[in-house]
Formats: structure tokens, sequence, C-alpha cells
């Protein structure tokens, strides 16, 4: 008795998560959140990123988390665009609410940056944040602003 098996492979394509320089409360941006970040425990209101401008958009966006960052980035010429009221709110740990590499804050809203044990905003060393006129930023915490290892280019009153 001659019993023949054919098997059959089908080709499945797994495609490859593409991960992004940005975390939002402690969690990685990715290809599959990137243009929903409410879907993230702790952020409401509407916050998406576009990979191709390097844009992440916050319009009427709360953030809170304890024990992380709201918003983590690394990269490069990231510009968050904001309006009406954002507030990104550390509620414990010793966290910044924004620590960025150079960015640029720009709209016409108002951007709140909370953390009760550390600075509502840092600066990594020798980077820009760039504020642009029209946009409100309200740096709370230990210092507010904070920049580590930089140069003073220019005292915001």
């Amino acid at each position: 008795m001659l019993l023949t098996f054919v098997l059959m492979f089908a080709a499945i394509a797994v495609q490859a998560t593409t991960y992004y320089n940005l975390w939002i409360n402690g969690v990685g941006v990715t290809d599959a959140n990137n243009y929903n970040l409410s879907v993230i425990n702790g952020v409401t209101g509407t916050a998406y990123y576009v990979p191709s401008t390097n844009i992440l958009v916050l319009n009427n966006a709360t953030m809170t988390v304890a024990n992380a960052r709201n918003i983590d980035n690394n990269i490069k010429g990231l510009k968050i665009s904001v309006t009406g009221t954002c507030t990104l709110n550390v509620t414990s740990g010793e966290y910044a609410s924004l620590s960025t590499v150079t960015a640029t804050i720009g709209g016409s809203g108002t951007l709140i940056c909370k953390s009760v044990q550390n600075p509502g905003c840092v600066i990594q060393s020798d980077k820009i944040l760039t504020i642009q006129e029209g946009v409100q930023a309200d740096f709370r915490g230990t210092y507010g602003l904070y920049g580590k290892s930089g140069t003073a280019q220019r005292v915001l009153a």
C-alpha cells in the first residue's frame, strides 16, 4: 500500500512592526498605534503621530501616567502641534512629563506639562526646544523647564 501525502505550504507574509523613537505614557509608538494614541492607557482626546512628517498632533488631549514620562521623544526634529488645551501629567515617580531631543512645539493651543517630583520638561544634553509664537507652554514641576549640559539661548519671560 502506497500512501502519498501532499503537503501544501501557503506563503504567509509577516510584516515586521515599525517602532518609532517615541513613547507615550511608557508605551512605544508603532505603526500599529501611531494614528490613534488614545488606545494607550491614560490618553484621552485626540493624539496621533504622523511619521512621514515627524508631527505629533495633540488636540484637547490629556495624558496621565504614574512612574513614566507622558512623552519621551528621541526623534530629532519632532514637531508637536497643539490645539485646544492639552495636559501632560505625571502623578508619581521621578519623571518629567516631556523629555525631548531637538523638537518644536507649535500650534494655537496651550500645552501644560506637570510632574510632581521632577521638571515639567527636560531638554536632553545639548539639544534645542523651540516654542513657536501662538502656542502657550506651561511647565510645572520642581524646575518647570530643565536643560542639562546645554547653553541658554534665550530667557523666556
